[in-house]
């Protein structure tokens, strides 16, 4: 959908439910929207120990956060709340979404927004989870989820924690591009380590979300122990790509054409994500 910002069925869902307990639920409920409503949302979810999932629903909503369209509170689960702000915007944004892509959205939240947390989870399991072949897709969300996450942290206060970690997530963003496994045990490995460090990363955010001048004096170390086994297994296990501290490596690969556009604000004409 042209001029449609990827965010906006994370708006719609809390528009429709005005609130929802629970990332599990938010990713759920906006992947059978996908899926089962047969709606066109950008997302790619991957497998999950709950179920399908992508760390872009959650980098989005902290984006919205920033921005006032929605709330978010920290319970123990994350308590998702629409301000009076975003519903104004998804009222606009709705002008250019087709009648039939709403009327099937409204459909799975009325079916799936009563399951228990256990009913929601069999469900999607016996119902869509897919086994195979689907590395290139997640390759490419990685990617994405890669460079929002670059994104939540290019705004945080200049110190030695933030530019190691978006140092460390340019070289993964690098090592993804570059790399051409055809070991399909290989290829899995490389994606779990990225994703587990991503995930990190993100609990990081989540420590810091109401006091992100923290991240200062922030102990991370295990997440520089996490890149640093990425760099072990990049470098010496799969060959495929040096250690940042190998001479050998041209720091001109880990500039992205890209990264000025992370610094944009959020919405622009008429919303973005």
């Amino acid at each position: 959908m042209k001029n449609i910002p990827r965010c906006w069925p994370i708006l719609y869902s809390l528009y429709k439910l005005d609130k929802i307990e629970g990332n599990f639920y938010l990713q759920k409920y906006i992947y059978l929207a996908k899926v089962e409503g047969e709606i066109p949302i950008e997302y790619e979810f991957t497998k999950d120990d709950y179920g399908p999932y992508t760390s872009s629903i959650k980098s989005d909503a902290f984006l919205l956060k920033e921005e006032g369209y929605i709330e978010m509170e920290d319970v123990g689960k994350w308590i998702f709340k629409i301000t009076n702000k975003g519903k104004q915007i998804i009222k606009n944004l709705l002008k250019s979404i087709s009648k039939r892509h709403i009327k099937h959205f409204n459909a799975v939240l009325d079916k799936y927004s009563s399951y228990t947390f256990y009913q929601l989870k069999n469900y999607v399991y016996n119902h869509h989870i897919k086994e195979e072949g689907e590395y290139e897709k997640l390759k490419t969300q990685m990617l994405i989820d890669i460079k929002d996450v670059i994104s939540i942290f290019r705004s945080k206060e200049s110190s030695r924690n933030s530019i190691f970690i978006r140092g460390s997530l340019d070289y993964c963003l690098t090592v993804l591009k570059n790399e051409n496994l055809k070991d399909p045990i290989q290829k899995d490995m490389l994606l779990n380590y990225i994703s587990s460090y991503v995930d990190y990363l993100l609990e990081v955010n989540d420590l810091i979300l109401n006091e992100p001048d923290t991240l200062t004096n922030l102990s991370i170390v295990e997440g520089e122990e996490k890149f640093d086994y990425i760099q072990e297994i990049c470098s010496k296990e799969l060959k495929i790509f040096p250690r940042l501290d190998d001479e050998s490596l041209d720091l001109e690969l880990l500039l992205d054409d890209d990264d000025e556009k992370l610094s944009n604000p959020l919405f622009t004409s008429p919303v973005r994500c």
